[in-house]
């Protein structure tokens, strides 16, 4: 095994986890030593880890990252046939003063895998990271942990570039195909990869590392987890940030397109009431609309430029891909700087922008599909009535589309099984930070609104001119590393938040003005 601080122990030494911090003693022996007798009556024992890491392999690019797998059984209720590993990456504390309670890490999605965020999340964890362990595990279905992959969409042609394979109608039968032969493939039981069995795992990998409480960051789906966690284990958690709540109760993809129309609206009125959008897109928003309008009528052909190849390319576009292509760039603030630039040469017949962003956003994390139909379809779809469809049919952008695709797609995956009161509010009274981006096109503040009121010791703070995902924003890290150092958002200074803006639009392919002045 090898120990987490390499820099003042070798190879042969026990591993430096949660330990009795005594302060006149130092080293191995200093340690058993205290816990045979007792430095304090009051102190703390620790429990030592039984999960062996060792450095990460070079092939998985995780710099000072140690490694190792835990199994665990697949039917946790059962305990019996097959075992899965769940992969688990530590990046170890910098400091040699080690706070016992890490920061685990929940990715989103859902269907991200958390060792594979690394890079991304060190950075704005910078601060946590010198006296707490970060802690990857990717969740049942994803990464190292019996990934659930599907290749859906992989063998579309050239002309399907804008649709999207998830929701679009034109893909949907063949799609379905590929899901069904996808659930005949897998060596997994798909109803056994939702969140509660998942969060049970992720408190067996706690155990086994040695910790006894745990702080915890969750993204996105991630909050969902999060929440979860909070809820079955509440005594193991210490503290937890929630940034960009995805609560049980959005019943994906039920309020996508209301969410996504919302920031939508935020953009056309931050481009009217910026001068140089303004008299660069003055129609904008109805430029859009005849856009709708035009393709309500049926798909249409135009030819482009493909944003990978730059060999003229015919496409395909439905009312259902155009509203894809708009909503996807509204999740990054600096890809939205271009939205009003690409649907206005959309309106004139150039759909190149729109799908040279398409392409840019679908590159930025995989997605393990088998583990994101297992959770939606075992938790979200199933609870979709027919009140939320008729809600669904008066939204102007997806109407009932997205609905009818996951729907079929949910028809082709098999459903587990949920804990009774499942999507009841979930209750606690633990230290929680709770973040929100005013411009997030999927997960805005109102979510965050929704669960704070059973969360008796939460704090809410919306960050302007950010999309989905706050944690690298401006002076959000040093919030969130105040609040777990102090394990309170009580001292929380905010004011800092509000100087964060969105990025200045794009007057014209050159960028935003006064300099973006067309060249002759």
């Amino acid at each position: 095994m090898i120990p987490y601080n390499r820099r003042v122990q070798n190879l042969s030494d026990p591993p430096r986890y949660p330990r009795a911090r005594c302060p006149a003693r130092e080293g191995w022996l200093a340690l058993v030593f205290v816990l045979l007798a007792a430095c304090s009556s009051e102190a703390p024992v620790p429990t030592l880890p039984r999960l062996a890491l060792e450095p990460c392999p070079p092939a998985d690019n995780i710099e000072d990252g140690l490694c190792g797998t835990w199994e665990v059984f697949e039917d946790r209720d059962a305990q019996t046939g097959r075992r899965i590993g769940l992969r688990v990456v530590v990046l170890p504390a910098l400091s040699t003063d080690i706070a016992p309670d890490p920061l685990f890490i929940l990715a989103g999605g859902p269907g991200q895998a958390a060792s594979e965020l690394t890079d991304i999340i060190r950075v704005p964890f910078r601060q946590v990271n010198r006296e707490r362990d970060l802690v990857f595990v990717d969740q049942r279905g994803t990464g190292g942990s019996n990934p659930l992959t599907c290749e859906i969409g992989e063998d579309a042609p050239d002309d399907t570039l804008l649709l999207d394979p998830m929701s679009d109608e034109i893909l949907r039968a063949h799609v379905v195909e590929q899901v069904e032969a996808c659930v005949a493939a897998l060596d997994a039981d798909p109803r056994l990869y939702t969140t509660p069995l998942a969060m049970d795992d992720l408190d067996d990998v706690r155990a086994a590392l040695g910790y006894e409480t745990i702080n915890l960051w969750g993204g996105s789906y991630g909050t969902r987890a999060g929440l979860v966690y909070l809820r079955r284990h509440p005594d193991r958690v210490r503290t937890a940030i929630l940034d960009g709540l995805a609560p049980v109760a959005i019943k994906l993809p039920l309020y996508m397109g209301m969410d996504a129309a919302r920031a939508l609206d935020l953009l056309l009125q931050d481009c009217a009431a910026d001068a140089g959008c303004h008299a660069a897109y003055p129609e904008l928003g109805a430029a859009l609309q005849t856009l709708l309008d035009t393709l309500e009528q049926g798909p249409v052909r135009h030819t482009l430029a493909h944003p990978r190849t730059g060999r003229p390319t015919d496409i395909v576009v439905s009312r259902t891909s155009l509203a894809s292509s708009v909503r996807a760039p509204l999740y990054s603030p600096d890809l939205a700087v271009v939205l009003p630039l690409a649907i206005s040469r959309a309106a004139a017949g150039d759909y190149g922008p729109l799908s040279a962003m398409g392409v840019g956003f679908a590159g930025d994390a995989s997605l393990y599909t088998g583990m994101f139909l297992s959770v939606v379809c075992s938790e979200d779809v199933p609870r979709i009535t027919t009140e939320d469809r008729a809600l669904a049919a008066a939204e102007p952008l997806f109407g009932t589309s997205l609905l009818d695709s996951f729907e079929a797609l949910c028809g082709a995956w098999p459903q587990g099984t949920l804990p009774d009161g499942y999507d009841a509010p979930i209750a606690s009274d633990r230290p929680v930070l709770l973040l929100s981006g005013l411009l997030d096109p999927v997960t805005p503040p109102r979510w965050a609104e929704s669960v704070r009121g059973s969360l008796t010791n939460a704090t809410h703070i919306t960050v302007p001119g950010v999309g989905h995902g706050t944690m690298g924003a401006g002076c959000v890290p040093d919030l969130m590393a105040e609040f777990i150092d102090q394990g309170s958002a009580a001292t929380l200074d905010v004011a800092c938040v509000e100087r964060i803006e969105r990025p200045r639009f794009f007057d014209s392919t050159l960028g935003p003005g006064p300099f973006a002045v067309e060249a002759p």
